[in-house]
């Protein structure tokens, strides 16, 4: 059986399916596009990263933030719309002494 490698790409692509998908009940959290990711959706994030297949067991997650949509999604937002959220992690594996985005 052949190991994959962690893949910090996989991560961000993972974690963005994951908002996308999930989209429906994150819509009720924030009231606008730019508000930032609260408690829950940060629970949810890490739990998406640590359930991955390979993900290192020792890591400290530096950041966990929005990742801000892009501008046009911000401009032609109206109140009341429905929008997507994303995350994006900062992940130290200290016994590797590597970072991932």
């Amino acid at each position: 059986m052949k190991i994959k490698k962690f893949c910090p790409v996989s991560v961000c692509c993972q974690l963005i399916a994951f908002f996308v998908l999930s989209a429906s009940t994150l819509f009720a959290v924030a009231i606008h596009p730019l508000d930032p990711l609260d408690a829950s959706e940060i629970e949810s994030a890490v739990k998406i990263l640590r359930a991955m297949p390979n993900f290192p067991k020792e890591v400290l997650f530096s950041t966990v933030q929005l990742n801000e949509p892009q501008k046009a999604e911000v401009w032609n937002y109206k109140a009341g719309d429905k929008f997507r959220r994303e995350a994006f992690a900062i992940v130290m594996d200290r016994t590797r002494n590597k970072t991932f985005e």
